[in-house]
């Protein structure tokens, strides 16, 4: 097992976990978790990658980054049906999120090295290569409407004449003004420029799912969850109106699909819905699909989707702050799945989201290629 491995003079050699390794700051571990939930939800394959290559466990089936420090980053690694610690050494130690990060890419980029053309690209990789040829587009606002008490649509046109949607789950960057008389958003407006703003001086900006492409009326439909608060996106999506500039940039993807007649499991909040119901629309009519939406209370429900035939299952969490109930682990626990038959998507809070992707993959056995599931928020 890797895990049981010593130290050897080869750097990809996985190891057995370090117990003298330097703790990152605070302040650096909470970006680096969210880094974390990001490969782990939305990589699994990419981390498979390195287990296998980077070390010793070509055999490995399943592979989850579980911890960092300044020396390394801790798996579990799962072989021959049975999961076992393992440790990847940083070729430097690292001590900030970018570094973190950096080393993280560098492990992707000596694991492919060592396999070459051999394997496909993993998701990781081909965003890579995919992202630095996004686009930003600068549209308007043309439509907002109520989908519930804490839910806008919001329909954006203008400027997307060009938008290549890739399937279900498209998602994308939205950049919106900090007040009704900023006007930093307009023609060359771009990332790259955003990234060179000082940061009290940059737009707000979020990842959003896109609802619906309209490509009739070159439309783009987002669903934003409203917070109770007036700062940043959630606090812009309360106020938007008709007729605000904003701009978005991607598309980026997800989901990546499976067997027609597999089995759907979708489990999200409020912030996830839009995902679920792109994905359902999706859907060949005869694939079976279950999904477990939380919200507030019964006022607060609404059709997520036009598809006859989905189980929806509405979790009211009541005076709950969001993310603090735990009915999404016990709902899904109690449904008959076949892990054979099974793919699962899911998009809400970090900690709910991982604590279902923890059960799915770890207790039930679906293979990671088949458990998308990321966090949108972290509360």
């Amino acid at each position: 097992m890797p895990g049981d491995r010593a130290r050897s003079d080869n750097e990809d050699t996985i190891v057995t976990r370090s117990t003298g390794a330097t703790a990152l700051s605070p302040e650096v571990r909470e970006q680096v978790d969210l880094t974390l939930e990001h490969v782990n939800g939305n990589h699994a394959d990419t981390i498979l990658f390195i287990a296998r290559h980077r070390g010793d466990a070509p055999t490995a089936t399943d592979a989850e980054a579980v911890d960092v420090d300044t020396e390394g980053v801790d798996l579990e690694v799962t072989i021959d049906g049975e999961s076992t610690a393992a440790r990847l050494r940083f070729d430097t130690p690292v001590s900030t999120a970018p570094e973190v990060q950096g080393a993280l890419l560098g492990m992707v980029a000596s694991a492919r090295q060592a396999v070459g053309d051999a394997e496909p690209l993993t998701s990781l990789e081909e965003e890579l290569q995919t992202t630095g040829e996004l686009l930003t587009r600068v549209t308007s606002v043309v439509e907002v409407t109520e989908l519930s008490p804490n839910l806008r649509r919001i329909v954006l046109q203008g400027g997307l004449d060009d938008w290549e949607p890739y399937e279900a789950d498209d998602f994308a960057f939205l950049f919106v003004p900090r007040s009704p008389d900023d006007d930093t958003i307009g023609d060359g407006f771009s990332m790259s420029s955003w990234q060179e703003l000082p940061e009290d001086e940059r737009p707000p900006g979020a990842y959003y799912t896109i609802r619906r492409f309209d490509r009739d009326a070159s439309s783009i439909e987002l669903w934003a969850v409203l917070h109770g608060h007036d700062e940043g996106v959630g606090g812009w999506a309360a106020r938007a109106e008709p007729g605000e500039t904003v701009a978005v940039w991607g598309p980026r993807r997800f989901f990546r699909g499976a067997e027609p007649s597999f089995h759907h499991l979708l489990v999200a909040d409020e912030s996830g819905l839009a995902a679920v119901g792109a994905l359902l629309d999706s859907l060949d009519p005869a694939t079976p699909a279950t999904v477990i939406a939380e919200t507030v209370d019964a006022d607060h429900e609404f059709t997520i989707a036009e598809r006859p035939g989905t189980d929806v299952r509405w979790l009211h969490r009541g005076d709950a702050a969001p993310g603090e109930s735990v009915g999404f682990v016990d709902e899904v626990r109690a449904l008959d799945l076949d892990p054979e038959t099974t793919v699962a998507f899911g998009a809400g809070e970090s900690r709910q989201v991982t604590a279902v992707r923890g059960y799915l993959r770890r207790e039930l056995g679906i293979p990671a290629d088949r458990v998308f599931m990321t966090g949108y928020w972290r509360r």
